[in-house]
């Protein structure tokens, strides 16, 4: 393999490196304005928290679209949702922790193809796991704490944080578990998974 296009593989996922320039400016159009309406409009209250499918939605565009499309994707999804949205200051790393989980997503499950269910489920897994620890407790909570929290112990705040949050993240990876296989079937989807 060349190296530009081991390059380029980590911007673009196999199936979008191989279509021409428009064709991959209209997938990761498309796949940005699906972000943004779902990142808008689907939120599920659920007492205290909200369900929200970002987790979800930013794993499927890093897999669709390759690491570096599904980062922007999402980087650009969460400003223009907050841009429609306003409810207070722009937090960037909201839309930072969506577009890393991307990359790392389109990056992980691109890149070290089995064809093999039982590795794609580690995949699957692993970007979870990354899902968890980087993006929700490295860099969402971590930041929320530094913005609005520093009357309260770092770990005391984390743990509050969690409390609530885990149950989106776990409705997200329950997700990610039931519907990459059944995408992964899906005749013109095929090629993004496995």
């Amino acid at each position: 393999m060349s190296e530009q296009k081991r390059r380029f593989k980590v911007f673009f996922s196999d199936a979008i490196y191989s279509m021409g320039l428009s064709y991959k400016i209209a997938y990761i159009a498309v796949v940005t304005a699906f972000s943004f309406v779902v990142n808008l409009f689907v939120r599920i209250p659920l007492g205290d928290t909200q369900i929200s499918l970002k987790i979800f939605i930013s794993i499927i565009s890093g897999i669709l679209l390759g690491g570096g499309s599904g980062f922007v994707v999402c980087m650009t999804s969460d400003f223009f949702g907050w841009l429609m949205n306003p409810g207070g200051a722009y937090m960037p790393w909201i839309g930072l922790s969506a577009g890393i989980l991307a990359f790392f997503s389109g990056v992980v499950m691109n890149n070290f193809k089995t064809g093999k269910r039982v590795f794609f489920y580690i995949k699957c897994a692993i970007v979870c796991l990354f899902s968890l620890t980087v993006c929700t407790v490295g860099i969402n909570t971590t930041a929320l704490y530094f913005t609005y929290a520093k009357d309260v112990a770092y770990l005391d705040y984390v743990v509050i944080r969690l409390s609530t949050q885990i149950i989106n993240s776990l409705v997200n990876y329950a997700l990610v578990f039931a519907l990459l296989p059944v995408l992964s079937e899906v005749r013109p989807l095929k090629r993004f998974f496995l």
